[in-house]
């Protein structure tokens, strides 16, 4: 979907400005200049930018909820202002790239280069004007349209805003022209908007117990090439074993009483068709995900918890790529309480396992798919009371059309200017 410009709205002596008729998802910019100063980012945009100087600038913006603003309050200060509209914007990463700023205490505004890193970003130049009354002459640089522009004279404090677009097909720099009017201190800014991208998607294929079985069937997994297998077992009083041969180990320790191993394999052409888990462990979980990266299939090295004690609650892990799978697991020592323990909230079940005696251990698992990269707390399973030990794993998704990866800006944690997305 291509990024449009749905409308533009106006700010001279009107505080309480009504939006262009926005829709959900749908990203809207507020560009503000100031002669003497300009108010401050209201509750709930997110701040771009602040200049104080001879010329005060503010940009900010909003992302449309379920029942989108219909209007924005500006502040009380004397400003011009564009307010401008966008849609097709991708909600997850809106800005492609950090957005530049340019300065000059002579001449027309000249925004910064800036670069991009998908193909059909929009690159929107700003020029903000101190002292200089332009609205009705100033143009646009080459090649861009012009969006809207708007200029006050109030009491002797003046300024004029203007904003221009460019649709860049590929990634690339961009170094937009000067504006042709003006003469006065200026600011410039470059934002450069990501269009919605396609989002990678890991599937869970399902999960197999071990239950009393050393060597349990895969086959009702139906693998394929690349399809990641994730193994976890768990024994009472003992480590349940190294990893069989092929696998490669992410787990095996007892710190309490409680032992555990966790391992993983990449199917090959022939995938595997079972898997051995040794005659220590008592009982187990089998789960299979596709659409894992092929090259760093684990997106963090993942941090384990261990208690004497208590519900197993898995330690907070942070992916740096959106779209992460997290895994949390639980080995819980002397309680069999495969049949009534749940994966924490709002993960998806995956499995859980006893040896089936009363006093035995429990293996238990479950997912959840990460749109955004950022910390997640899984929080705690629901069942159990004893030593156990708990893992947070993340599966970095395979790359789909180039989908938000980690730019030399400081995505995907960081917006514009370092402001939260």
């Amino acid at each position: 979907m291509a990024i449009s410009l749905v409308g533009t709205a106006l700010r001279a002596g009107n505080q309480i400005v009504t939006l262009p008729t926005v829709l959900e998802g749908d990203l809207v910019i507020v560009s503000l200049a100031g002669d003497v100063d300009v108010s401050s980012t209201p509750v709930g945009w997110t701040e771009i930018d602040e200049r104080v100087g001879d010329v005060d600038t503010l940009e900010y913006y909003k992302i449309m909820g379920s029942t989108p603003d219909t209007t924005v309050d500006t502040g009380t200060e004397i400003q011009s202002g564009v307010i401008h509209a966008w849609r097709g914007v991708d909600l997850i990463k809106p800005f492609d790239a950090l957005t530049t700023r340019a300065e000059n205490t002579v001449g027309a505004p000249d925004s910064p280069s800036n670069t991009s890193f998908h193909d059909n970003c929009v690159f929107i130049s700003v020029g903000h004007l101190d002292d200089d009354a332009v609205a009705s002459t100033i143009g646009e640089p080459t090649g861009y349209t012009q969006a809207n522009k708007e200029e006050i004279n109030s009491g002797g404090e003046i300024s004029t805003t203007v904003v221009s677009y460019k649709t860049l097909a590929s990634p690339g720099t961009d170094d937009p022209d000067a504006y042709d009017a003006g003469d006065d201190r200026w600011i410039g800014y470059t934002h450069v908007l990501r269009p919605i991208q396609p989002v990678a998607t890991i599937t869970n294929l399902g999960f197999v117990l071990r239950g009393a079985t050393q060597s349990p069937s895969l086959a009702s997994l139906g693998l394929q090439e690349n399809d990641i297998v994730f193994v976890a077992t768990t024994a009472d009083g003992a480590a349940p074993g190294n990893a069989p041969s092929g696998w490669t180990e992410l787990y095996n320790a007892r710190p309490l009483s409680t032992g555990a191993a966790e391992y993983w394999k990449k199917m090959g052409s022939t995938p595997d068709t079972s898997v051995d888990t040794g005659t220590i462990a008592e009982c187990g979980v089998i789960t299979a995900f596709r659409g894992v990266d092929n090259i760093t299939p684990w997106d963090i090295t993942p941090p384990s918890a261990v208690s004497a004690s208590g519900i197993p609650d898995p330690p907070s892990a942070t992916p740096v790529t959106d779209a992460a799978c997290v895994i949390a697991v639980a080995h819980l020592d002397d309680d069999a309480v495969a049949a009534s323990i749940r994966a924490p909230s709002g993960y998806t079940e995956a499995g859980a396992d006893e040896e089936g005696t009363a006093g035995k251990p429990t293996t238990a698992i479950g997912y959840k798919i990460l749109l955004s990269a950022a910390a997640e707390d899984p929080g705690v399973f629901d069942d159990g009371n004893d030593n156990y030990i708990a893992m947070t794993h993340v599966l970095r998704p395979a790359a789909v059309g180039g989908a938000h990866p980690v730019n030399p800006f400081g995505h995907p944690l960081m917006g514009p200017f370092g402001g939260p997305i």
